[in-house]
Formats: C-alpha cells, structure tokens, sequence
C-alpha cells in the first residue's frame, strides 16, 4: 500500500507544477499584452499632445500679432481656440491618467516626498 500512495503523491506533485507552470505562462503572456498595449499607447503619446502644443504656440503668436495690432475682436477669437486646445491636451493627458490608475490598481495617495523618492 505506502507504493500506492507514494505513486499518488507523486501524480499530485506532478499535477501542481504542471498547474503553476501553465499559470505561470498564462500571467507572462498577460505582461507582454499589457506591455505591448502601453508601447502603442506610449508611441501615440507624443503626435497626440504636440500637435496641439504646436497649435498653441502658432495661435499665441497670432493673438500677440493682433493685441500690437489692436484687433481685440479677432484676438479674442485666437485666446478662444488656444483655450479650445488646451482642453484638448487636458483630456488627453487626462486619459492616460485614469490609464495608469487601472493598470497599477487602486489609486492610493502617499506623501510628495515618497512619490519623488520613487522617479
């Protein structure tokens, strides 16, 4: 009989490595996703914020242009866009936030000095 249950012991363990090995490669395969999904995200970044920032500086340069100019009119028109851009730019930072808070669990606020210890 101990052969019996030395052969059963055996067949568990083999069973429970098996298991976490398949585990294992289940939770790598889930990091390379995740990786690869924030690689795109992180490629897309900067077009995304940059056109706007480009945008900006284009539209406070005309808006400069028109102030010397006394165009008030038009001026306010150009300060209204450049406003329009910044939202822009506020929801898309704003994306990648609520991003990286789901992606890193439950947001949890620490001190300034720990969060700067970390960078």
């Amino acid at each position: 009989m101990p052969t019996l249950l030395a052969a059963k012991a055996l067949i568990l363990a083999a069973l429970w490595w098996q298991r976490r090995r398949t585990r294992d490669a289940h939770m790598a395969a889930d990091r390379a996703a995740a990786q690869a999904e924030l690689g795109q995200i992180a490629a897309g970044v900067p077009h995304e914020i940059n056109q706007p920032v480009a945008a900006i500086a284009a539209w406070a340069h005309n808006a400069h242009t028109l102030l010397v100019r006394g165009s008030a009119a038009e001026m306010e028109a150009a300060l209204g866009i450049i406003h329009g851009l910044t939202q822009r730019i506020g929801r898309i930072t704003g994306a990648l936030r609520d991003f990286a808070r789901k992606s890193d669990g439950p947001h949890r606020s620490r001190p300034a000095a720990r969060s700067a210890d970390r960078h």
